[in-house]
């Protein structure tokens, strides 16, 4: 069933009602849904300021740019976790805990240096993401046909920053491996 972006109608006891078409169900589960292919600030409800006022709106202007997925240059002391450029996995929970303790990695070096700021360079960042560019074609061919819906844009264009055009051919132990070497290497 495709609502073209309108959403259902209502429910009834039995259906679905969807462009004025009753769909009869059997079982109907609720879920919050997830967005993709927007801005960072749209999904996260704000926008976030980095050095000198840059928003990371304008940093992210022509696609997305990260250091492992978790830190980002002129940003200071900001770390996301998720899947921005970082390794995919079918157990989030998993990445996640990986993420959160190389996080803790990098707190606790900046700290026991006598440091005040975690920040990748602009080179190290140019670096990882032409890396991520070059060893993924995955998704090249797969997303320019999926349908606009799926992708939350309910008939808005694509986003520069929105949805990753290219993704890790590469697990999470792979990724985090590298980061480990980064870290190793001060």
């Amino acid at each position: 069933m495709d609502t073209d972006g309108k959403g259902v109608e209502r429910l009834t006891e039995t259906a679905v009602v969807a462009n004025g078409r009753a769909y009869e169900v059997d079982c109907l589960i609720f879920a919050t849904g997830f967005e993709v292919g927007t801005s960072y600030a749209r999904r996260a409800g704000y926008e976030i300021h980095g050095r000198d006022g840059a928003t990371l709106t304008e940093h992210w202007r022509d696609g997305l740019r990260t250091m492992h997925g978790l830190t980002v240059h002129g940003f200071p002391n900001l770390f996301f976790m998720g899947f921005n450029q970082s390794a995919l996995t079918v157990s989030v929970p998993h990445a996640l805990k990986e993420q959160a303790g190389h996080i803790t990695y990098v707190v606790d070096e900046v700290k026991a240096r006598g440091a005040q700021v975690a920040e990748p360079s602009a080179a190290a960042e140019a670096d990882y993401v032409a890396e991520v560019i070059s060893m993924s074609r995955l998704s090249d061919k797969f997303l320019p046909r999926v349908h606009a819906g799926l992708l939350q844009q309910r008939g808005r264009g694509p986003e520069p920053q929105g949805v990753p055009v290219r993704s890790l051919r590469r697990g999470t132990g792979a990724v985090l491996r590298q980061a480990e070497g980064v870290a190793g290497r001060g």
